[in-house]
């Protein structure tokens, strides 16, 4: 469980980005002149005001895509956590340039390179990483649960 949601952290990332620029284009679009109602379908009953049907729907849309971001940063925010917690300082910084640093993955042996170490240490540090981080995540969970 914890290995898929450590190689999503960069997709989610890039996700979290691209709600924001979308929540950015609202914005703009919100702002005095910009928002239009040919930019919107509204329904309306004859007395409705177009704009302010426009409006709702804008602060609707915003609202949908904040929550996506909230869920999207808490998932990251929980893998980046299990790795954070890793006792190890090697098998920590193996799994964050491995799983988190950068937009793009790095090759196993770029890893071993930065460490710097022999790629064998590195993928053994990993696979101990990832023992570590699935047994931070099950306590995590058992916190939740005892929450709940």
């Amino acid at each position: 469980m914890i290995e898929i949601m450590l190689q999503n952290i960069r997709k989610l990332r890039k996700e979290v980005r691209d709600l924001q620029e979308q929540i950015a284009v609202l914005e703009d679009k919100a702002m005095p002149g910009g928002l239009k109602t040919k930019d919107v379908q509204v329904q309306t009953s004859g007395k409705a005001d177009p704009m302010a049907d426009a409006i709702v729907l804008y602060v609707d849309e915003q609202a949908k895509l904040q929550q996506k971001i909230r869920t999207l940063s808490l998932e990251i925010n929980i893998a980046e956590y299990c790795i954070a917690e890793i006792e190890d300082p090697e098998e920590r910084r193996v799994m964050w340039l491995y799983y988190v640093a950068g937009d793009k993955p790095l090759s196993m042996n770029d890893v071993a390179r930065k460490i710097p170490c022999a790629p064998s240490t590195a993928w053994n540090k990993r696979s101990e990483g990832l023992k570590h981080a699935e047994l931070i995540l099950n306590k995590l969970r058992t916190l939740s649960d005892s929450i709940v």
